[in-house]
């Protein structure tokens, strides 16, 4: 749980607009998801249920306060960057966004803000927050993620361009997710919310602090050997009626692939497959990245003479999506410490890695 809470954040500041609300919300997110821990079904996406309960937390919020259009960012909220024009021009760039998310009901305001903060396709957005799409907002979420056929996409294209305001709404899908990304960053979590995960997780689990990472004194043989076993003996039942890399497809090539492609896009393999860009990391070997193609998640750092193979697991396959930090669990973010990995790249330092 506590390597969502910097997604957890970033989505609690969309909504809320302030700083000190927004932690707050985190809090009293992750202490009912405390209490009713016999609520997750496991096997689904813990960061769908968190969300969720965090959304109905801010509704709860809104209607005690008699406050439906708290969009405002704090007054003194830091921004980067110390020149005053720069300042200035970013809080009017804010404004604009904040004024078009006003647009918006309230379920497709929240749904917007997880795709941008998150990443997420809109479909999937909507889905983790249970919360039911119109049909012509369906279609042009879809046409916003590029997911129509080309015939389906080119008469929405000819509705769009004679009908002002679908244009309108097409523009407000496709544009405000570039700005709300740039406006709400993960950052560092503060030690409180660090502190109520760890005071109600029983000591038996595992705990990955995010942004605290650090080299651990663990051997690389530890997780490389337990991603073997997992690759030897689980592979059999778990990969079973997914699609696997086609002939040719190697995960090198799928890195290969992938090498100017930000985290979050796709790239074509032979026979067909995906590959997607999951995340991107600074380590001791230099940039790695966590990968999906086919039914596998690698862990590829670069070297001079390419790209290797640092841990293989199974994945998700072509048939689902999930965000990096839901890659989890133990191998890959042991593997990330044992590298001496810090905090995901953002999208500046990860294009400036991928450049070099």
């Amino acid at each position: 749980m506590i390597a969502l809470l910097p997604r957890l954040r970033s989505f609690a500041r969309g909504l809320s607009g302030q700083h000190a609300l927004a932690d707050d919300l985190v809090q009293i997110t992750v202490e009912k998801a405390l209490r009713n821990l016999d609520a997750f079904v496991p096997g689904t996406r813990m960061d769908s249920w968190l969300f969720r309960i965090l959304r109905n937390s801010f509704i709860d919020h809104v209607r005690a306060r008699r406050d439906t259009d708290s969009l405002d960012d704090d007054d003194a909220m830091p921004l980067v960057g110390q020149d005053g024009r720069e300042v200035t021009e970013t809080r009017l760039h804010l404004a604009d966004v904040r004024r078009a998310m006003s647009r918006l009901p309230e379920d497709q305001r929240v749904v917007l803000m997880l795709v941008c903060v998150e990443g997420m396709r809109y479909r999937e957005a909507a889905l983790a927050l249970d919360v039911p799409l119109g049909t012509s907002d369906e279609m042009l979420m879809a046409l916003a993620d590029g997911e129509l056929d080309e015939a389906t996409a080119e008469r929405l294209w000819r509705r769009i361009e004679t009908d002002p305001a679908l244009a309108d709404r097409f523009a407000l899908f496709a544009d405000t997710r570039h700005g709300l990304q740039a406006a709400y960053p993960p950052e560092p979590v503060p030690d409180r919310l660090i502190a109520t995960v760890m005071a109600g997780t029983p000591a038996s689990d595992p705990v990955v602090v995010p942004f605290r990472r650090r080299v651990s004194a663990r051997p690389m043989a530890a997780w490389a050997m337990a991603a073997s076993l997992v690759l030897a003996v689980g592979l059999g039942g778990f990969l079973a009626g997914r699609a696997t890399p086609p002939a040719g497809a190697t995960l090198q090539q799928a890195a290969a692939a992938l090498a100017q492609v930000p985290t979050g896009g796709e790239a074509a393999l032979p026979g067909g497959a995906v590959a997607r860009a999951l995340a991107s990391y600074d380590t001791e070997l230099g940039l790695c990245r966590l990968i999906e193609a086919g039914a596998e998640r690698a862990l590829m750092c670069r070297d001079q003479g390419g790209w290797s193979v640092a841990l293989a697991v199974p994945g998700a396959g072509q048939d689902a999506y999930l965000p990096a930090s839901d890659l989890g669990t133990g191998l890959i973010d042991t593997a990330l410490d044992d590298l001496g990995a810090g905090p995901a790249l953002d999208p500046a330092a990860e294009a400036a890695a991928l450049s070099d």
